[in-house]
C-alpha cells in the first residue's frame, strides 16, 4: 500500500502458483468426474 506520504508498506504483489496449489490441494482427494471430488479416508 502507498500511504499519502509516498511511503510503501506492506506487500502489494502476492505470487501465487496455481499449478503446485491444484496440486496440493489434490493429493487427499478421489476424481468423481464433472468436477465432483471425494476426500480419501485415511487409514491408521
Amino acid at each position: 500500500m502507498i500511504l499519502r506520504s509516498g511511503r510503501m508498506i506492506g506487500l502489494d504483489q502476492v505470487i501465487i502458483n496455481f499449478d503446485e496449489a491444484s496440486i496440493s490441494w489434490r493429493k487427499n482427494k478421489i476424481n468423481l468426474g464433472e468436477g465432483i471430488f471425494k476426500y480419501k479416508l485415511n487409514s491408521y
